[in-house]
């Protein structure tokens, strides 16, 4: 009987283990981007670059407050320079 309770949990194991791990919330990629866009030295507003940006881009966005409504409407990244210190 415990050899039937331990199957499944020897059966989960290996999924737990392909998974990859990410313990403090970086967004790993595994692809490089195309261009990297600065707001707001390259562009004012996070929006601004994503309108001028192509598919493939990273958007980077250095601390601060940004008071704007984004739309993202293509495949790109948005990244802030710290989580605590980027606020959108």
């Amino acid at each position: 009987m415990k050899k039937l309770k331990l199957l499944p949990l020897l059966a989960f194991l290996p999924l737990l283990l392909l998974a990859p791990l990410n313990v403090n919330g970086d967004i790993i990629s595994r692809t490089e981007p195309s261009a990297i866009i600065h707001v707001p030295d390259d562009f004012a507003t996070i929006q601004e670059a994503i309108n001028n940006a192509t598919p493939g881009d990273m958007i980077f966005v250095s601390s601060g407050r940004y008071y704007e409504r984004v739309v993202i409407n293509k495949t790109v990244m948005l990244v802030g320079e710290n989580r605590e210190t980027t606020i959108v």
